[in-house]
């Protein structure tokens, strides 16, 4: 099933969601203010009823989560590929320059690109590697099945 663009900004509103309820839970507990616990309790479950609402409507959507999922992983595959193929292209620049192949001027320049090629991808890594551990969270709890193992950036 191809999903759409509104299918996409709705998961992401729900994904939103669920992050802003699951952060309000986490602090409930340790905000400074005097509230009985009744209230505390009260709150607690109107966040935790909101949050079922919310992970019941990305149930609805899990082909798109795991449409996402699956796009995210192939770009953090591809850009691990380009970055490790600047590291290795940098380190020959090294070598062809230490072997004196390359004049300094050739290898700043190559070092430059490298290096900027590098900071790049691995920029890119980590966005994609924050989505899929995001993604890879949701998707386990709208299909019920244990999470997969995080990526490295």
């Amino acid at each position: 099933m191809t999903e759409s663009p509104e299918e996409r900004a709705a998961v992401e509103q729900l994904l939103a969601e669920s992050d802003a309820l699951r952060g309000w839970l986490a602090r409930l507990d340790a905000a400074p203010v005097a509230a009985p616990d009744a209230v505390r309790d009260r709150v607690r479950r109107d966040y935790q009823n909101r949050l079922d609402q919310i992970t019941a409507g990305l149930r609805a959507h899990g082909d798109v989560i795991g449409a996402k999922l699956r796009d995210d992983r192939r770009e953090h595959a591809d850009l691990l590929a380009r970055a490790t193929a600047a590291r290795e292209s940098l380190a020959e620049a090294e070598l062809r320059h230490a072997v004196g192949e390359y004049d300094r001027e050739r290898y700043e320049s190559e070092r430059t690109r490298h290096t900027s090629d590098i900071e790049t991808y691995d920029l890119g890594l980590a966005a994609a590697a924050e989505r899929i551990a995001r993604l890879d969270e949701v998707f386990a709890l709208v299909e019920g099945t244990p999470r997969s193992p995080a990526v490295d950036a």
